[in-house]
Order: C-alpha cells, then structure tokens, then sequence
C-alpha cells in the first residue's frame, strides 16, 4: 500500500487500498494500524481534511474494525497483534 506523509500533529501518514478498501494510518506515536472496509469516499475526504486528527475521532475511530500491526523488524515483515470491532452506539 502506497502512503503519504500528512501535516498532521497526530498522524504521520495514511494510504487507501481500493480493492481491499483497507485504510492504513501511521500514528505520530509511531503505532500503525489497518482500518477494514473503509469506503474510498472517507478515505478521500480524510485527504482533504483540515484536522486529521478530529476527522479520524469523528469518522474512523469506533467506526471500522481495526488491526494494530507491529512496528516492522529487520528482515521480517509486519505482524498483525490485535483485532477489535467497532463499538455500537447505543440509542
């Protein structure tokens, strides 16, 4: 997956898998996690946004289930640690 580095106080970089419609962020903190079945228009939208960081509390976090990968070490690839579903919002 191809990222982008972004002017964001707390996110480092994102990039968009269409086909796959994973979204991956890049945290200032360094932790690097996939967000599943994103559609392209958030991703889109994420792009434009002038807070990433209040765009991601308000149209990501909570709402996609996500994996927290591993930091990569030489000579081996990333490794997927957690698996967390996305909280309902109770009426």
């Amino acid at each position: 997956m191809k990222l982008e580095t972004v002017d964001s106080s707390a996110i480092h970089a994102i990039g968009y898998n269409a086909r796959t419609r994973v979204l991956e962020i890049i945290f200032a903190g360094g932790g690097i996690y996939h967000f599943a079945g994103v559609p392209a228009t958030i991703y889109h939208s994420m792009q434009k946004a002038i807070s990433l960081g209040k765009f991601f509390q308000t149209h990501i976090k909570g709402r996609y289930p996500f994996r927290r990968l591993d930091p990569p070490r030489r000579g081996s690839a990333r490794q997927m640690t957690m698996l967390d579903e996305p909280k309902t919002r109770r009426a």
